[in-house]
Order: structure tokens, then C-alpha cells, then sequence
């Protein structure tokens, strides 16, 4: 899987790879919006998937609803909190301009921080984020919005470790033999050298997925949908706002972050 891949490829992935913040905008737009269940008869009866998981351990009278709906308010909470947690921790290391960058860098292997566990925790953490938001989607559309933003999220995991492989050769190839790609693991022989984060410029990367962890721990007791959604609202204005300050890198594919490994 991680033989070289042509500069063709490269340059089709190229495109998909800078517009991805804004496909996975559309893909969450799309879970939120689910226009099928308007003119279709393609829906589930529940307005949202957090009602709609919450109605079935009522129904098998295991939980009362109040409660069912408690317990998954919970899981929300710490899909939220553990995907910003995850993104915050690798952003910290990759920095912020490497992170929202419209183009792959590969100038050195980042084995530093979360990167020493699992090899995508950046990307780890959108999934445990949209799983805390599709909670707030009509059924249907969180599970398009899920299943979307997995296909995606692996393909450009796929596409930019080929990337890497191909520009940094054989300690990467290494890195990919001892850390594993989406399960976190500390079963390793990987020495860290150099490197410490700017968990300043983690912040300013992250403010969406950190203000999605913070409206979902203070909103969501209200168990309102419409006011947690409208703090996901504010949160992404802000993290728009916060991206004005976060500074451009040159989209060189001899250009990259920092971090050193040793294997």
C-alpha cells in the first residue's frame, strides 16, 4: 500500500487535499441539512439523532427516556471533548499553518507528542468531533454526515502517508512499522528527539472543534438541540475569524513541519 505513488496522482490529490476543510464544511452541512428527509419519506421519525438513539433504550425499557438521553448527552460530551482534545494536542506540534496549509509538507518525520501514539490524530479527532455533532443532525443525515467524513478522512490519510513514503523514504517507512494509523498505542521503540508544541498556535488552529467540546458541556444540559447547535453556530464564526491570524507557509511539497524521530 505504501509503494510510491505517480506525480499524476499527486497532482489529482492535490486539489481535493487543499479544498479539505471545505469538503468536510459541506459533508457536515449536508448531515445537518439532510434535504432527502424534506421530499423524501426517507427518515427515521425523529428530529434528531440524539432523540432517535435515546428513544430505543426507552423502548426496550433497559432506561427511562430523561435517562437514555442523559447517557447519551455523556457520549456527546466526550466524543466532543476527546476530538479537541486530540486535534488541540497535535495542532500544538504541527502548528497551525501546517494544519490549515492548502498543500502537503514533508520536510521531517513529527514523532513528537501525540504523534509518538498514532499517526493521524489530527484527523482522529474530526471523526470523534462529527460523531459529537451528528448527535444535533436528523438520524439520516448523521449517518450520511458519519459514514462521508470516514471515506474522506481515510482517503486523505491514504493519499497523504503515500506522500510521505514517497518524500521521506525509509524512516518513514520505519515510523509507518511502529505507530499505528487511527488506534493509539504507547507498544513501541520510538526515541523522540527535538521538539516541543506552541499550544498557543494549537488554540488558534482549533477554536471550532474546541468551542464544539465547550457548547455540548455547557449547552447541551439544556438538552435543547437548537441552542447547542447555535453555540456550533458561534464556534465556527469565531474559528473563521481566528483563521485570518493564523500565518501562511509556502504550499512547497519540500516544505514541512518540525519534529525529529529516532527508531
Amino acid at each position: 500500500m505504501y509503494t510510491a505513488i505517480s506525480r499524476h496522482i499527486l497532482t489529482a490529490f492535490a486539489l481535493e487535499y487543499r479544498l479539505r476543510h471545505l469538503v468536510l464544511v459541506l459533508i457536515l452541512a449536508l448531515g445537518f441539512f439532510a434535504p432527502w428527509e424534506r421530499y423524501t419519506t426517507l427518515s427515521l421519525g425523529s428530529s434528531t439523532w440524539w432523540l432517535f438513539l435515546a428513544a430505543l433504550p426507552a423502548r426496550a425499557h433497559w432506561l427511562t427516556f430523561t435517562a437514555s438521553s442523559q447517557v447519551f448527552l455523556v457520549l456527546g460530551c466526550l466524543a466532543a471533548t476527546f476530538g479537541a482534545a486530540l486535534r488541540l494536542w497535535g495542532a500544538s506540534f504541527l502548528g497551525a499553518s501546517v494544519v490549515h496549509a492548502g498543500g502537503l509538507h514533508a520536510r521531517q518525520i513529527v514523532a513528537a507528542g501525540p504523534f509518538r501514539y498514532v499517526r493521524n490524530p489530527v484527523y482522529l479527532g474530526t471523526f470523534f468531533s462529527t460523531l459529537a455533532l451528528s448527535l444535533t443532525m436528523p438520524p439520516t443525515g448523521a449517518i450520511v454526515a458519519v459514514l462521508l467524513t470516514s471515506v474522506f478522512l481515510l482517503r486523505l490519510i491514504s493519499a497523504e502517508e503515500a506522500f510521505l513514503l514517497n518524500n521521506l523514504g525509509e524512516p518513514y517507512r520505519q515510523y509507518l512499522g511502529v505507530v499505528p494509523r487511527l488506534v493509539p498505542s504507547r507498544r513501541h521503540s520510538l526515541t523522540l528527539t527535538g521538539t516541543s508544541p506552541s499550544y498557543r498556535s494549537g488554540l488558534l488552529s482549533e477554536v471550532f472543534a474546541l468551542g464544539v467540546a465547550i457548547s455540548f458541556i455547557t449547552l447541551g444540559w439544556n438538552f435543547n438541540s437548537t441552542i447547542l447547535l447555535k453555540g456550533i453556530l458561534v464556534s465556527f464564526g469565531l474559528s473563521l475569524i481566528a483563521r485570518a491570524f493564523i500565518p501562511k507557509v509556502a504550499d512547497h511539497t519540500d516544505e514541512a513541519s518540525s519534529g525529529q524521530v529516532s527508531l
